[in-house]
């Protein structure tokens, strides 16, 4: 019996020296600068280092590595909250790119924020990930270069330029022809008292009197007149006269002589005759109505069409 006492005295005084300790039921403490001089020094149920509002600093002199496996595959580093880097992040002995040791990320990677190469991104496999061809895609004619399009752009007006180089008017030149068809004979006190003939082409005289025939001129307002060309055969010693003539909308009666041209000579063969002394050339259809009066004085004078020759100016956008 007093040795059972004695070991439960001693057991007893164990224990208690233990809970006096803190090694047996709470964890250890260091609150002074403590070296561990083991070749392996082991935490086997964890390490709490620094706490709320001051957590410090830890050093880390060396590599970190998990020496623990899974079914034989070796077991990751794993940080279980947020990471905060103030330094760089490298691979191999010393930072840079002078290594052939880049950084290595086996996973899918999502950035938020700005990213910014400051080198060259290579991609492998053919697959970029981003919508630009693979290094590998072989351009051929069917691409211009920058280099080219430059080139081709270099000599081009910018659009602000355009009205200092780009006219938006341009000029062109056309004729009205007038035909026996468009004709009306003269009439006096109702009754023409004209005999002609429209043969489709040529307008002839039958009872050998003087007859006056009107045909309207129809040109674009602001045209400008140019020339007037009669076109006529004359057997005769007597003109046959062609006037180009502008009737006011006033009154109807004044009128200005534009142009005149008149047959000669009687060889009665198809001859011309132009007037290019224009008068009042520039057309006003608001102010004006426009008319070609022709005399046939005899028979023997035919009327084989006339041109009106004009110039007018065309705007586009």
């Amino acid at each position: 019996m007093k040795i059972k006492k004695k070991f439960i005295i001693v057991g007893a005084v164990f224990l208690a020296t233990l809970i006096v300790s803190g090694t047996a039921f709470a964890a250890t403490e260091w609150s002074g600068d403590n070296t561990f001089t083991g070749t392996v020094n082991w935490f086997k149920k964890g390490v709490k280092i620094g706490q709320q509002g001051s957590g410090g600093v830890t050093f880390f002199n060396g590599t970190i590595v998990n020496q623990t496996t899974t079914d034989g595959a070796d077991n990751p580093v794993a940080f279980g909250d947020n990471v905060r880097i103030d330094g760089e992040i490298w691979r191999g002995a010393s930072s840079g790119t002078s290594d052939d040791t880049p950084v290595k990320i086996n996973d899918k990677l999502t950035t938020y924020g700005t990213s910014t190469f400051k080198d060259t991104v290579t991609f492998e496999n053919g697959a970029s990930g981003l919508d630009y061809a693979a290094s590998s895609h072989s351009h051929d004619d069917t691409y211009y270069t920058e280099t080219e399009v430059d080139s081709r752009l270099s000599s081009k007006a910018d659009t602000s330029a355009l009205d200092s180089y780009v006219s938006k008017t341009d000029e062109i030149t056309d004729n009205f022809n007038i035909s026996c068809a468009a004709f009306t004979p003269l009439t006096l006190g109702g009754v023409s008292g004209y005999e002609g003939q429209c043969t489709g082409v040529v307008l002839s005289n039958l009872d050998g009197d003087s007859d006056w025939w009107y045909a309207p001129v129809d040109l674009p307002s602001n045209a400008v007149v140019n020339s007037l060309t009669f076109y006529y055969k004359d057997s005769s010693g007597v003109d046959a006269t062609a006037d180009l003539q502008a009737y006011t909308k006033a009154d109807g009666s004044t009128y200005i002589d534009m142009a005149s041209v008149a047959s000669s000579g009687s060889t009665g063969n198809l001859e011309s005759a132009t007037d290019s002394s224009i008068v009042s050339a520039t057309v006003d259809n608001s102010s004006y109505i426009y008319f070609l009066k022709l005399q046939l004085p005899v028979n023997t004078t035919e009327f084989y069409g006339a041109t009106v020759n004009y110039s007018v100016a065309r705007q586009y956008d």
